[in-house]
């Protein structure tokens, strides 16, 4: 109880600023394939979020839970991205638009 009504850390608040900032201004509309939305969501991942989520498990929670936390979600996330297919598959996969038959 004490932790969660203890202001945030001022320097993980404005890493999370910064990322949810650069995440706001992506050209979500420039995606014309799945290989464009990989591409930004490899990047995605590799934003400054990453610090954030890595300050928050490793000072609220035990060692033991990050180590089982990270090694499933590292998983989960590498088997998503190694059933994309290969990259012509990902180019040649077009983004349904609003309002069309396809």
């Amino acid at each position: 109880p004490e932790q969660l009504a203890a202001p945030a850390d001022p320097h993980l608040m404005e890493a999370a600023r910064t990322a949810a900032s650069l995440m706001a201004k992506k050209d979500w509309a420039g995606i014309e394939t799945l290989e464009d939305a990989y591409q930004m969501a490899h990047e995605g991942e590799h934003s400054e979020i990453n610090s954030v989520f890595e300050a928050v498990i490793s000072e609220y929670f035990p060692v033991s839970v990050q180590q089982q936390f990270v090694q499933s979600q590292l998983r989960e996330h590498l088997e998503r991205l190694a059933s994309l297919e290969p990259l012509d598959w990902r180019l040649s996969v077009r983004p349904r638009r609003a309002g069309s038959d396809g």
